[in-house]
């Protein structure tokens, strides 16, 4: 990082910056981005994220997405992908051969009719008219995350990797962001690909991630020495050139002017660029973030006006149904439902835990509430979920899916110094 201007920052230079982790896929948090594990009896150091388990096998999904209830994918360690094609059986069909072995972090719908996912060295796949086929990435970075930004479709990962999709060619977007402090003046510099451990999720306004804070000092252990931050494209003629010594790429923004806690990365997003109160942001604490109505499109409000029932809980995935209700999935194994405009504070309209399990839960997807999927660290499983918001029920069954047996995890270490798994 460099300082920009002293008299107005009075922040100093970073004394200790974060070594960039060889970092996991969703998550991620995950990007794409998953939350991982330290042992399976005693909790992580502190700045660590949370303890889960890592079986022998890591047969797991990380992502599910379609088109419609016919056309749905998911897709997560080893290269392994499964079909549903909308039968009663519940039956899904693994997909001979996506093209890699590495790890496949997330799927996306772009809303033609195309699906995007992302995965472990640089791997991103395209399917139109049901085929599966690799794109040239350009890098053998970890890619979390994959979306349409301010009408581009872009691919990001570790070490602040910015891909943007042009025509059918992938290209690197490196730059210079600006910190801006909570009255939108800049305070500090980074670079994407030096100060940037992670980019995880695109939203139709920002790019989120993590990055090396530059008022820690000390040795920084897990996620300690970095911050959770949206990053939103600098328009020229906004910060004239000749008042700061640095001319910004990108801009850092805090959101809604705070970080609640130490080390709290973003996580996860909805995008729509067309309604922003479909716009969520979710946090490795268990913090919900939406797109100010009010405020326009540069603004996220803090959801809960004060806390939240359990902080720590971190969200690795969203899904809104048509009437903007919230699903959300945790690393703690919930699935989380909150009635649309629910309020903490006031405790009025409805949030419930429809679900605990014992392992984390890393995606979801589905066409209405009575038909959603929902994948995570569950050996060799997926759930598909039905609720009902009127009523309150809740049911799930089990659907159990056969990984390639003759398929192999790289060698080498489990999880990430972040306490992240790599698989």
């Amino acid at each position: 990082m460099n300082k920009i201007a002293s008299a107005l920052t009075g922040i100093d230079s970073p004394t200790a910056k974060l070594c960039l982790p060889v970092f996991m896929a969703l998550a991620l948090v995950v990007v794409i981005l998953f939350c991982g594990a330290c042992s399976d009896n005693e909790p992580p150091p502190e700045g660590l994220f949370p303890t889960q388990p890592l079986p022998e096998t890591q047969n797991w999904l990380f992502s599910v997405c379609g088109t419609d209830p016919n056309n749905i994918y998911a897709a997560g360690a080893k290269g392994t992908m499964f079909h549903f094609d909308g039968n009663d059986q519940n039956q899904w069909t693994l997909v001979e051969d996506v093209g890699t072995s590495k790890a496949i972090t997330s799927i996306w719908n772009s809303g033609d009719g195309t699906l995007y996912a992302t995965g472990h060295g640089g791997v991103i796949l395209r399917n139109t008219g049901g085929t599966w086929s690799s794109m040239s990435s350009g890098t053998s970075k970890n890619l979390y995350g994959i979306g349409r930004f301010r009408g581009n479709i872009y691919a990001c990962g570790l070490d602040g990797t910015l891909l943007r999709l042009n025509g059918s060619t992938w290209g690197g977007t490196p730059g210079v962001a600006w910190i801006l402090d909570v009255s939108g003046a800049p305070t500090d510099t980074l670079e994407l690909g030096k100060d940037v451990p992670s980019l995880v999720t695109v939203n139709s306004f920002f790019i989120c991630g993590a990055y090396d804070d530059p008022r820690f000092t000390g040795q920084p252990v897990g996620m300690e020495g970095t911050k959770g931050g949206v990053f939103e494209v600098s328009y020229d003629g906004r910060f004239p050139d000749s008042t700061y010594t640095v001319s910004p790429d990108w801009i850092l923004r805090p959101l809604s002017g705070e970080q609640i806690v130490d080390a709290e990365w973003m996580l996860c997003s909805t995008s729509d660029p067309d309604s922003l109160n479909r716009n969520f942001l979710g946090t490795s604490e268990g913090w919900l973030f939406q797109l100010s109505e009010d405020r326009g499109d540069t603004v996220w409000t803090k959801f809960y006006p004060e806390f939240t029932d359990n902080p720590g809980a971190g969200i690795q995935a969203i899904w809104l149904d048509d009437l903007r209700n919230i699903y959300l999935v945790t690393d703690e194994g919930e699935i989380i439902y909150q009635s649309a405009g629910y309020n903490f504070a006031e405790g009025n309209r409805d949030r419930t835990v429809l679900y605990s399990g014992h392992t984390a839960l890393t995606g979801i997807w589905g066409t209405d509430p009575g038909n959603f999927y929902v994948v995570g660290y569950m050996d060799e499983m997926l759930l598909r979920c039905n609720h009902d918001p009127g009523s309150g029920s809740f049911s799930f069954i089990e659907i159990d899916v056969e990984f390639d047996p003759d398929k192999a995890m790289d060698p080498g270490p489990t999880v990430d110094k972040f306490g992240r798994p790599l698989y």
